[in-house]
């Protein structure tokens, strides 16, 4: 269980050595973590098709592609946070949180990241695929960004989450993982910003078997 908490309540039971796959078989061999009963919306394991990759837009090179996502917690972070916002790298499967106090400040953090990401990589950031989601698709400075760096801002179709399978995967987990270390620490919900950052360090330094070592490497 200690080793639980450490990797930051983990779905895939092949990183704590328990032999068969599923949530099921992970809560059955360490005894019903607690942490996890309260923070995991599913004990099903959702093995569904990627739908929105491979694909002609799919990255070659690291930095090239990122898969964009957000989500709102239940109240204020210790820092005023309110939202989450979620890059994913396509190639490397590294993610990059930013916590904001209001879904519009995407238009504030996007400029940084793009610099961000050209900077550590070396390649120019060619297609963002956001959600259907307001602050993505109205935007109108994030629009004319994009069209001024040649940018593909490409969202998907409204209602269709499972076309952004990679965005949606990784911000359930991260959002899981976060909630099962705060139910078992005990510390209020104030801390989830905390907590949702950790939980992404801990998801970019954790083996991948697609990658055969971690998108932190990769990256």
């Amino acid at each position: 269980l200690d080793r639980m908490r450490r990797e930051g309540h983990v779905a895939d039971p092949k990183h704590l050595d328990v032999p068969s796959r599923g949530p099921s078989a992970l809560h059955t061999a360490l005894q019903l973590c607690e942490g996890c009963k309260c923070g995991k919306a599913t004990k099903r394991h959702g093995n569904f098709p990627i739908t929105d990759v491979p694909g002609p837009g799919t990255a070659i090179e690291k930095g090239e592609f990122y898969h964009i996502d957000s989500g709102e917690a239940a109240g204020l972070s210790m820092g005023g946070s309110k939202h989450w916002l979620n890059f994913t790298c396509d190639k490397s499967k590294r993610i990059v949180t930013f916590l904001l106090g209001e879904r519009k400040e995407y238009s504030k953090v996007l400029p940084f990241f793009i610099v961000w990401s050209q900077r550590q990589t070396g390649n120019k950031v060619k297609r963002l695929r956001p959600d259907n989601a307001k602050e993505f698709c109205e935007n109108a400075d994030v629009q004319l960004l994009c069209k001024q760096l040649g940018i593909d801002n490409i969202t998907t179709d409204a209602y269709a989450h499972e076309k952004a399978a990679i965005a949606e995967r990784a911000n359930r987990t991260q959002q899981e993982g976060a909630r099962s270390m705060l139910a078992v620490s005990g510390l209020s919900g104030l801390f989830w910003g905390f907590a949702h950052v950790y939980k992404t360090a801990l998801m970019n330094m954790t083996w991948r078997e697609e990658l055969d070592h971690s998108p932190h490497e990769e990256f």
